[in-house]
């Protein structure tokens, strides 16, 4: 396959490509330089979509135009999962480069059908969230 051999430059600590090879089917590959918008808040139909190489900034804009930080995104990181899992359309936040980001990203539509046909597909991808959850709890108690 390919696709594999491209992304074996990347430190990819996750065996879920691995395990799940079909996720390389409709998955795109995505190269930005620093300082673009590569997710904003409001944005219709967010893939999936994980951190190859490269620090990212997600963000939420203020009624006054400042931006909050919610948290940094290196690779291996994940964002998009809580719109696909909550069946939101719609971004929550804003997620800018801080440096050149390669990133893969996987089609909502796609991601909910292999969850379907692969079960540990989904194991996996709820356990994220739920870190995710865990993280943003444990940040309330601080």
């Amino acid at each position: 396959m390919p696709f594999l051999i491209n992304l074996s430059k990347f430190d990819i600590k996750s065996e879920i490509f691995t395990k799940h090879p079909k996720l390389f089917e409709n998955a795109r590959v995505k190269h930005y330089k620093k300082g673009d918008i590569v997710c904003q808040e409001g944005f219709e139909n967010p893939p999936s979509t994980m951190v190859l190489q490269g620090t990212l900034i997600a963000y939420r804009l203020t009624t006054s135009g400042q931006k909050r930080l919610l948290k940094f995104l290196q690779a291996n990181d994940w964002f998009g999962l809580i719109n696909l899992c909550s069946n939101c359309s719609k971004y929550h936040m804003t997620i800018e480069t801080l440096e050149p980001v390669t990133t893969l990203e996987i089609p909502k539509n796609y991601l909910e059908k292999l969850m379907l046909e692969e079960p540990e597909l989904l194991l996996f991808l709820y356990r994220n969230l739920a870190q995710k959850l865990r993280y943003r709890t444990e940040m309330m108690d601080d």
